[in-house]
């Protein structure tokens, strides 16, 4: 069963125009702000990788369902065909921990965190329309 996402903000309060560019801006500032993290220096220690492997995987089984699961793979374009949710989280985890992948990772997750705080905003939350 495929589950569509979309989100619609309504704000008929704030005549301001804000355009996707802006936001896109706004987003890849905060991306590049990521990448140029001091704490980030350490990306070539294999027992680094290790230790982040671990800490998603158990992330991912305790805190996700596989439509969760599904909904991140399908961002970030991976398949999702007959897999089981550990082959779903496997995939994601390599995925996420290569470097050249790094961009894409860090926009994501800004961007559910961004959807996760307008959700429990008690003032915005009104004009988010999610439906799976």
């Amino acid at each position: 069963m495929t589950e569509k996402i979309s989100i619609n903000v309504i704000d008929t309060i704030c005549d301001t125009n804000i355009n996707m560019d802006d936001i896109m801006a706004m987003v890849n500032e905060k991306c590049e702000t990521c990448e140029n993290d001091p704490e980030n220096d350490d990306e070539n220690d294999p027992e680094n990788d290790m230790e982040k492997y671990m800490a998603l995987e158990i992330d991912y089984t305790f805190n996700y369902t596989k439509v969760q699961l599904e909904h991140i793979s399908k961002y970030y374009e991976i398949s999702i065909r007959k897999k089981r949710k550990e082959e779903i989280i496997q995939d994601l985890i390599i995925f996420e921990i290569n470097p050249q992948n790094l961009e894409i990772v860090s926009r994501r997750i800004y961007m559910w965190k961004c959807v996760s705080d307008i959700n429990n905003d008690s003032y915005l939350s009104k004009y988010l329309n999610i439906t799976t």
